[in-house]
């Protein structure tokens, strides 16, 4: 789903405006160059999934103005009753309603000519955001370009078929079956079964359940993500979530009880790792 908002009258759009008024009523003629300028820094808006009181969706910020562009921002605004969830790639402030976001501390090279960026977010609410504008300029329509992957997933990965012992066998030329030796596994794997830790994104609605998981699956062991900077050296889940506030977070005692454990995951795609703005060790190592 896409959507084209409206640009606000910059002060020198009306300016051009006045001059032709002005040129008009004295009789004068206004030669206008049909010089065109290159497409400057625009985006493009896809809701990616959607579920009964909320959505994730991404603005693809696209560089066409033929020179690389160190800096830019996006801002859009949410409808009443919305919250923004949390939001990767880049960095963001809000401002009641208003949300402005700029590059992430990291990408210290900024959009190269015909470069894209996908900011993807997740919003508390159902209507999509309005106003949207790049560097001060409305945010182009979509042109029927193909956004980027926005790096979290929106529907379960389709099953593939299990091979049969006849689909892989080959023949043993000693006509001895050989068993190799075990190795050893880290994590809880052992010989009949190895370790596995999948991620589980903190910051997504609904909450996942992993008590339930580890029920329907066996699997015990989970890494959480990611834990990031929410401001002066102050560890949030996503920088935007207290860490006994998160609702995976919160499964975590329920989930030793039961048998298994966590292991968390520090930095992701968007945000400021701890290392990067902890002003000591002593400060790091408290966070």
């Amino acid at each position: 789903m896409t959507r084209t908002h409206r640009r606000r009258v910059s002060g020198r759009n009306k300016a051009i405006g006045a001059v032709v008024a002005a040129a008009v009523a004295g009789g004068g003629a206004l030669l206008f160059t049909s010089t065109a300028q290159a497409a400057p820094v625009g985006a493009v808006y896809t809701k990616t999934s959607e579920w009964s009181n909320g959505y994730t969706a991404q603005y693809v910020v696209t560089n066409g103005s033929g020179e690389a562009k160190p800096d830019w921002t996006l801002e859009f605004d949410l409808p009443g009753g919305t919250k923004l969830g949390s939001l990767w790639n880049a960095e963001s402030k809000v401002s009641g309603q208003h949300v402005t976001v700029t590059p992430p501390k990291w990408d210290t090279d900024g959009l190269k000519a015909g470069e894209s960026v996908t900011v993807g977010f997740v919003v508390n609410g159902t209507d999509d955001p309005t106003g949207c504008l790049v560097d001060e300029a409305e945010c182009a329509a979509d042109d029927g370009a193909t956004p980027e992957p926005s790096g979290r997933p929106t529907e379960p990965p389709a099953p593939t078929s299990t091979p049969t012992a006849t689909d892989s066998a080959e023949p043993d030329p000693t006509g001895t079956a050989t068993t190799p030796a075990p190795t050893s596994t880290p994590g809880n794997g052992t010989a009949a079964g190895a370790g596995f830790a999948p991620y589980v994104d903190t910051s997504l609605y609904p909450a996942y359940d992993l008590l339930a998981n580890a029920e329907a699956t066996g699997v015990k062991d989970y890494t959480l993500a990611f834990v990031t900077d929410g401001g002066g050296c102050t560890p949030k889940w996503g920088g935007v979530t207290d860490l006994a506030s998160d609702a995976v977070a919160k499964q975590m005692g329920a989930l030793r009880a039961a048998g298994g454990d966590v292991r968390v995951s520090f930095g992701g795609a968007s945000g400021s790792e701890l290392g990067t703005t902890c002003t000591s060790v002593d400060a790091l190592a408290a966070a």
